[in-house]
């Protein structure tokens, strides 16, 4: 069955494609209500169980941060660059359920594939995840080394793993490409509305 990729507005919910928030409006109906006619139509939900407002923060691998979030050089650059080594784990940086665990990557326009390393030349994430948190929030998580250790609908808890560090679609080097990205009720977490993670986590204690 084809998916749509419009925004749906149902009941208090909204669907965007087959990775969605779900957002609750109050006086809209139940929320299981929701999370039904949500799923009828390939999305994901996130409930305060599966994503608690109050979960901890922390970062997804131990290294250093080697390119900033919208430098000058960068301006387009919605995230930060880890210099970790290849292999080295990647952990979910706070709970909620994972929206997205695919390749992409792709070469002059056509597909280039993630089973070897990617170059400056390819396009795309590489290996990635996306995952959903409280207060519409999502973070994302690119150039994995291989096919990701969750799959899309998997509540993950603080600091579970998701994969491991590669050099995986546009990339140069192993190294993590990390982002935490907001949305809104009618608007889903995206690169274009992401902040600093490093101004985020610092706002949350996190070492």
């Amino acid at each position: 069955m084809k998916r749509s990729s419009a925004v749906l507005l149902v009941a208090g919910g909204v669907v965007v494609g087959v990775a969605v928030a779900m957002v609750v409006v109050p006086g809209f109906g139940p929320r299981s209500v929701v999370n039904r006619v949500i799923e009828a139509f390939g999305g994901v939900t996130c409930d305060d169980e599966q994503c608690p407002p109050d979960a901890g923060w922390m970062w997804p691998v131990e290294a250093p941060v080697t390119s900033a979030f919208r430098s000058a050089e960068r301006p387009e650059h919605h995230g930060v660059d880890m210099a970790a080594d290849r292999g080295s784990p990647v952990l979910a940086a706070s709970a909620g359920v994972v929206i997205t665990a695919e390749c992409e990557a792709s070469l002059q326009g056509e597909p280039y594939g993630c089973d070897r390393d990617g170059s400056t030349e390819v396009r795309g994430c590489g290996w990635y995840v996306k995952v959903l948190h409280a207060h519409h929030t999502a973070t994302l998580y690119c150039h994995l080394q291989q096919e990701p250790e969750v799959s899309v609908g998997d509540t993950v808890v603080t600091g579970e793993l998701l994969g491991y560090v590669g050099s995986t679609g546009n990339s140069s080097e192993p190294h993590l490409h990390f982002e935490v990205q907001t949305g809104s009720t009618f608007d889903p977490p995206r690169s274009a509305t992401a902040v600093d993670p490093v101004q985020f986590l610092a706002e949350r204690r996190t070492p």
